[in-house]
């Protein structure tokens, strides 16, 4: 065998399987390394960083984009599956904006507002490539987390009326009209679930990073539906709120939802602070403003637990 041979086979054993997995994972290494970068205060490199992560995701994107318009192959699907789920987390981490530059304070012409919404796309989309692989068939490595994928992946329960915490029922007027066609309703039933809002509810909130609370949570995202989304387009009062009391509590959360959380969750504060004087809008926001950290001190223990309390009673 030529030294021309060897080497061409020696490239072919060491090429990757699915290179579309390996670019997202150096995506995702990058969007660590950017967050390390952030908290140790090294804005240049942060730049640096930002880029190379882009240019990683875009990459991605595009391998992925390719590999799904081919017939999926037995030996893929698991592959695509995970790079899938990952990119979803690269997507939702790839906020750079400071609150003052941040959907919704902040729109310009060049940029319409749904561009600052195609994060949640990717994770409603995520669907198709779930029906599309079938994690949970037998032979998958991810058969072992069928039953949490079940459990995360099935329609939410929808809540009565009586089990929703009456200032959202008055804030969204469910009593006035029929919830099938409130597009508040459907929201509102997810976040009471997922944050104990519900009437009766008195046991302070589970701690979010508890293994299962993010895959829970990310259900608000996943079954959103088109009608809500339009009005979050629209800057509505209502549905701005609703995705503030979402966002709150993951401000303290896994390092790769905290940033979006925290800094989209002040914007919103500060836009309804500036353009709603309605008094149930500010009582329920003042909750929000202490849980995503707008409030000084909030990390004190003793003010967090008041805020939990203020969370549950209301």
């Amino acid at each position: 065998m030529s030294h021309e041979n060897a080497e061409q086979k020696n490239t072919q054993a060491n090429k990757p399987q699915h290179p579309f997995l390996m670019r997202i994972i150096l995506t995702l290494a990058t969007t660590h390394d950017r967050y390390l970068a952030q908290i140790s205060s090294t804005g240049t490199q942060d730049s640096i960083l930002a880029q190379t992560e882009s240019r990683h995701r875009a990459h991605a994107a595009s391998l992925l984009n390719e590999k799904l318009s081919l017939p999926i192959l037995p030996q893929d699907r698991d592959a695509l599956w995970a790079a899938a789920a990952m990119l979803g987390i690269s997507v939702i981490t790839s906020i750079q904006a400071s609150v003052p530059e941040c959907w919704p304070l902040k729109i310009t012409p060049a940029e319409p507002e749904t561009i600052f919404l195609q994060w949640m796309d990717f994770s409603i989309n995520k669907k198709a490539i779930w029906d599309a692989t079938d994690p949970l068939r037998p032979e998958s490595i991810f058969h072992e987390l069928a039953d949490d994928y079940r459990k995360f992946m099935a329609p939410p329960n929808t809540c009565r009326v009586d089990e929703i915490a009456k200032k959202f029922v008055d804030l969204c007027g469910f009593e006035d009209c029929a919830t099938e066609s409130n597009p508040y309703f459907k929201a509102v039933s997810i976040l009471t679930q997922i944050r104990n809002l519900g009437n009766g509810h008195r046991s302070r909130p589970e701690t979010l990073c508890a293994s299962g609370i993010v895959p829970r949570d990310l259900r608000f995202i996943g079954f959103m539906e088109p009608e809500f989304k339009a009005l979050l387009i629209e800057r509505d009062v209502r549905a701005l709120l609703i995705l503030a009391y979402w966002y709150a509590p993951l401000s303290q959360c896994v390092w790769w939802m905290a940033g979006r959380a925290q800094t989209e969750c002040q914007a919103i504060c500060l836009y309804l602070e500036r353009n709603c004087g309605d008094g149930l809008v500010v009582e329920l926001l003042n909750v929000v403003r202490e849980k995503c950290g707008l409030v000084a001190g909030i990390r004190d223990s003793r003010l967090t637990d008041a805020v939990d309390s203020k969370w549950l009673e209301m």
